[in-house]
């Protein structure tokens, strides 16, 4: 019983019970404007369900001790990854709306990739200009919502 209370188990509870809240909250939208939180909310749940499933199903993971290192190198390395990452995104919220969507977009990407994955990411270039110019698609095209863009 001890086994369900854990500290990740807990967590993945309380997204559930935010994405039951979800579905209370926008009981007053219209239904154009509830698709796309629900939507959200129903997939984040379904991925939730499935990890506590597995979660619980997992024989050896109670019984195993955890190794604790200390390693003061990783742990100054991921803090300042977190910070760099941090500032990346307050970077692109300033620059969105001064240069538009699309080309932050593509930036914040390329230096994403860069900061999380290493170099070798940049191999992947398409993926920064795809996903931004997709979201493009979705939202002014498919959602008709206004984005900041460089061409007045």
């Amino acid at each position: 019983m001890q086994k369900i209370f854990s500290y990740s188990n807990t967590m993945i509870l309380l997204l559930l019970v935010l994405c039951a809240a979800v579905f209370y909250l926008t009981g007053e939208m219209s239904s154009g404007a509830e698709l796309f939180p629900r939507i959200t909310a129903f997939g984040l749940a379904f991925f939730g369900i499935v990890e506590l499933i597995l979660s619980l199903s997992r024989k050896d993971s109670m019984e195993k001790p955890i190794k604790k290192e200390n390693n003061q190198h990783l742990v100054r390395k991921s803090v300042l990854y977190m910070l760099v990452f941090f500032l990346l995104v307050i970077f692109f919220f300033l620059c969105f709306p001064l240069i538009g969507f699309e080309v932050s977009a593509i930036g914040f990407m390329l230096i994403a990739m860069v900061l999380l994955g290493g170099r070798k990411t940049l191999r992947l270039w398409p993926v920064a200009i795809l996903i931004p110019l997709l979201l493009v698609l979705v939202f002014r095209g498919g959602l008709d919502v206004r984005l900041p863009t460089l061409f007045f």
